[in-house]
């Protein structure tokens, strides 16, 4: 009797013991940080890009510019030429401020007329060359001495003076008529300056109450008998070299007018075409749109999976007591390709079956166990 006793109390202690161990590991279990997980999936990348940020050019620019480096600023009052609007010659540019412009005028008057006693001086000092020179000719009583002054003679045949040439003065009284005449026309219209060309404003350089002193572009226009391109700046544009990528190009102008453009040049992250082709005007421009999807792509996951530089965090089963699976995190490291705004492609060849953690009811780290949810 004693026997038997003894054996159902033994069999009662393992059956409690196994039970609490089912209970304290079903209690563990419980504890477990919980995760999220999933395969990784094929398809395309999808961009939703656009710029306002574009100029225009043409492969014949004119130029408007006042020709000479003047001798101050003229301030600038007010501009007419706007970027992609036509213009005729004849059309008004820009507008200095008068004081400016006849304190200009003044000084090249004096530099005229300082440039026209320079060449008087330069020309009697040239006769009185030529007198000396015919004196010492018919004074000469040797060959040699003759010979050097025939040297002398074809020197002032050339207008050269000790080693100057009065073509320099003649230069600088010419340089010094032509800007006063410049400057007086346009004192005599008031200061406006007229454009020289017409075409399509492509880029415009002064700004009222700026300054202006010569020689650089007021702004450039596009020759009649060459088409007008737009050139936008896309800022994070992918790399489209590889593959066959779709690409739909927009532009929005004013009035609510779209136009479709379907002939078009990509360089890194710069977009160009041809308005005329679109029969655009450049001057009602006002965006251009870009629905971009790379080619299919095997390996793609979401962007806030990746860690760090290029680590993923994925599931590993091990078997653990009792034959039961367990889970722990581990941290591999991935070569990421191109990316959107949601997902990045992996280069790095991964498990077909490969799960990736994509998110936690508290923090993990790498040899963590974690229970996958669901497999409560």
């Amino acid at each position: 009797m004693s026997k038997k006793r003894t054996v159902i109390i033994t069999s009662i202690f393992f059956s409690v013991m196994i039970l609490l161990t089912f209970c304290s590991r079903t209690v563990y279990r419980s504890m477990l940080p919980k995760v999220n997980v999933t395969n990784p999936f094929g398809g395309t990348l999808t961009y939703n890009m656009g710029t306002s940020d574009f100029e225009l050019y043409t492969e014949n620019v004119l130029y408007e510019y006042i020709p000479f480096r003047l001798n101050g600023s003229l301030s600038v009052l007010e501009t007419y030429a706007e970027e992609g609007k036509r213009i005729a010659a004849g059309d008004a540019l820009v507008k200095f401020y008068p004081p400016d412009g006849e304190a200009l005028l003044k000084t090249a008057r004096e530099t005229t007329e300082s440039a026209r006693i320079s060449v008087r001086v330069w020309e009697e000092r040239m006769a009185d060359a030529w007198d000396s020179l015919d004196a010492r000719m018919q004074a000469a009583t040797d060959a040699k001495t003759f010979a050097d002054l025939q040297d002398e003679q074809d020197m002032l045949k050339d207008g050269i003076v000790d080693g100057t040439s009065i073509d320099r003065y003649y230069d600088a009284l010419s340089a010094a008529e032509e800007q006063e005449a410049f400057l007086q026309a346009l004192s005599d219209s008031d200061w406006i300056l007229y454009a020289q060309h017409s075409g399509v404003v492509c880029e415009t350089v002064l700004t009222a109450g700026g300054s202006y002193s010569g020689m650089s572009r007021i702004c450039t226009t596009a020759h009649p008998d060459y088409p007008v391109h737009v050139r936008g700046t896309v800022a994070g544009l992918p790399d489209m070299s590889e593959g066959k990528w779709s690409c739909d190009v927009t532009a929005y102008a004013r009035g609510g007018r779209m136009s479709r453009i379907d002939t078009y040049e990509i360089d890194k992250n710069v977009i160009s075409f041809c308005l005329d082709d679109y029969n655009l005007d450049a001057a009602d421009l006002l965006s251009i749109a870009m629905d971009i999807e790379s080619p299919y792509q095997r390996c793609l996951v979401a962007n806030d999976m990746i860690q760090g530089g290029g680590q993923l965090y994925v599931l590993v089963t091990t078997t653990g007591a009792w034959g039961k699976n367990e889970y722990k995190v581990d941290l591999i490291e991935v070569e990421t390709g191109a990316s959107d705004r949601k997902n990045t492609v992996i280069k790095s060849e991964l498990d077909r079956g490969v799960k990736i953690i994509t998110g936690w009811t508290e923090p993990i780290y790498a040899g963590m166990t974690v229970l996958p949810a669901g497999y409560e």
